[in-house]
C-alpha cells in the first residue's frame, strides 16, 4: 500500500479525502482559511471537478465572469481576487503556480518556473477560457524543469 504525506507539513495521511487533497485535515483547514482571508472567498467555490480522469487543465468562466478551473488552489501568493488568465497578472501567476504544483513540481524548481509557465501558457488564453492539454504541459516541464 503506498504511503502519502501532507504537502504542507509532510506528516503521513491516510484518510481518502486527505490523500485526494494532498493535505491533512488540520493543514487543509489552515490553508483554506488563509486563502479565504486573502481573497474573501472560498477557493473551492471556483473548483470544477474534471470529468472522469481527464488530466487536461480546464479554464472557464461562470455566469458572473469568475474564473473556474479543475486545478485546486493550494497556494495564494500574488492575487487577492483568485485565479485569472489572459493577462500577465497576479491571478495568472497564482494559477500557474498551482498548475505546476498539480503536476508535481515543487520547491525551488517551482519558484523558478511558474512565471515562465504563466507567460508561455496563461497570458494569451482567451478571457473565456480554454483547455491546456496535459501532454503539452508535460512536454514543457520536461524541457524547462530538467
Amino acid at each position: 500500500m503506498p504511503s502519502y504525506t501532507c504537502t504542507r507539513c509532510h506528516k503521513p495521511i491516510k484518510d481518502p479525502t486527505s490523500v485526494e487533497n494532498g493535505f491533512g485535515p488540520a493543514c487543509f483547514t489552515r490553508l483554506k482559511k488563509t486563502i479565504e482571508e486573502k481573497q474573501g472567498v472560498d477557493p473551492l467555490l471556483t473548483f470544477i471537478h474534471a470529468e472522469g480522469d481527464n488530466p487536461d487543465i480546464v479554464l472557464q468562466r461562470d455566469n458572473c465572469g469568475n474564473a473556474c478551473t479543475n486545478v485546486r488552489q493550494y497556494v495564494a501568493r500574488h492575487s487577492a481576487t483568485g485565479f485569472d488568465w489572459g493577462a500577465n497578472n497576479g491571478g495568472s501567476d497564482d494559477l500557474a503556480y498551482n498548475i505546476l504544483l498539480h503536476f508535481g513540481i515543487k520547491g525551488r524548481q517551482l519558484d523558478n518556473l511558474y512565471h515562465r509557465f504563466q507567460l508561455d501558457f496563461l497570458a494569451n488564453i482567451s478571457h473565456a477560457g480554454g483547455i491546456i492539454e496535459a501532454t503539452t504541459i508535460n512536454k514543457w516541464i520536461n524541457e524547462y524543469a530538467h
